[in-house]
């Protein structure tokens, strides 16, 4: 089946799918066997593999989505599962999450949902909802965004806003 065409249950589901798929990466509803970093979504070589009957989080999605975007495309294409251990690339995930979530106009606590983040949902929640920017130079370096704490001029693309969503 064409990922294209996948139907998912959840309004907001379906929403955050459609705009995975449309900057790029690729998506597929299927059944997961094997205990994954988080339920109901698997990391294949860059693919998100999504088993609806057992995702608890539709704000998961966007962070695994983020995880890929962030990467470089070779290292897309090598990862399996727990896409990263570095605390660099977690917290370019957690910006990257956040941004998608305000151009889908989610809000910021379907992104950092109560059940995860160390306990620490409510408080990414308000920072990035403030103007916080833990995270947002990794974009910028990334090429994705621009920080409020650079020499923003005329034209640029300031975060949460992003100039493209994944990274080549």
């Amino acid at each position: 089946m064409d990922s294209k065409n996948i139907v998912f249950d959840k309004a907001d589901t379906q929403k955050i799918i459609a705009f995975i798929e449309n900057i790029g990466i690729e998506v597929k509803k299927s059944s997961i066997d094997e205990e994954t970093f988080l339920p109901g979504i698997l990391i294949d070589k860059g693919v998100m593999i999504i088993d609806e009957e057992k995702l608890l989080y539709e704000g998961d999605l966007l962070h695994e989505a983020g995880h890929i975007a962030t990467l470089t495309p070779q290292k897309r294409l090598e990862v399996y599962n727990d896409v990263s251990k570095n605390p660099g690339d977690e917290l370019a995930t957690l910006a990257w999450s956040y941004a998608a979530g305000k151009y889908l106009d989610l809000d910021a606590r379907v992104i950092f949902h109560d059940n995860g983040y160390k306990g620490d949902s409510k408080w990414l929640s308000e920072h990035y909802s403030s103007g916080g920017d833990m995270g947002v130079p990794l974009l910028s370096w990334m090429d994705l965004t621009t920080t409020n704490n650079h020499k923003v001029v005329e034209g640029d693309i300031v975060f949460p806003n992003m100039k493209k969503w994944i990274r080549e």
